[in-house]
């Protein structure tokens, strides 16, 4: 069985941006035209929407309704740019003079209804 320390895999630095919470998730050391790369990258988005969006009790269905709408809508936001950068990388393979972002960087931001 494979653990996967999977908080200690995600480079998070807390933004103070806004009132909002906010991540900012860290793939430079990653080889993002890799399925193993691509990979880690995904679960560090999934942790980081998690730890932006909390938790909440079920039994408080208000607060339960929001924390989900936020990783819902958190996590679309994430996987968009998630998406688009992997494209990039893959389009640019063999050709690191086409990437064009030098972002290393995903700010993963809380959204919230109230």
């Amino acid at each position: 069985m494979l653990v996967t320390p999977v908080l200690a895999d995600v480079v998070v630095k807390e933004v103070r941006n806004s009132n909002l919470p906010t991540r900012e998730v860290r793939y430079g050391d990653l080889d993002l035209t890799t399925a193993s790369g691509q990979d880690s990258l995904t679960r560090r988005l999934t942790v980081a929407v998690r730890q932006v969006c909390g938790g909440a009790d079920m039994r408080d269905l208000p607060a339960y309704s929001d924390m989900m709408r936020c990783r819902d809508d958190s996590s679309e936001r994430a996987f968009t740019q998630r998406d688009a950068l992997f494209a990039e990388r893959i389009a640019a393979r063999g050709q690191p003079d086409r990437i064009a972002t030098n972002t290393r960087a995903i700010s993963i931001v809380a959204v919230r209804s109230h």
